[in-house]
C-alpha cells in the first residue's frame, strides 16, 4: 500500500487517531506501506490518496 499525502505536519499530529480507526476497521494487519509525501493531488481537495495492490486466491 502506498499513500500519497499532502500535509505532513497535519499527518504527524493525527498519526494516533489514524491508528485507532485502522485498528477499529482492520485489526492487526499490517500491510507491507510506505508514505510518501508530495506538493499535490490531482483530486483536489484531497490530502491524502491511497493505492494499493491485492492478490484474491
Amino acid at each position: 500500500m502506498t499513500a500519497f499525502c499532502i500535509d505532513k505536519p497535519a499527518y504527524l499530529a493525527g498519526r494516533r487517531e489514524l491508528g485507532r480507526i485502522w485498528k477499529k476497521l482492520i485489526g492487526n494487519h499490517f500491510p507491507a506501506m510506505s508514505m510518501i509525501f508530495v506538493a499535490d493531488l490531482l483530486d483536489t481537495p484531497a490530502k491524502i490518496e491511497l493505492e494499493a495492490t491485492a492478490v484474491v486466491p
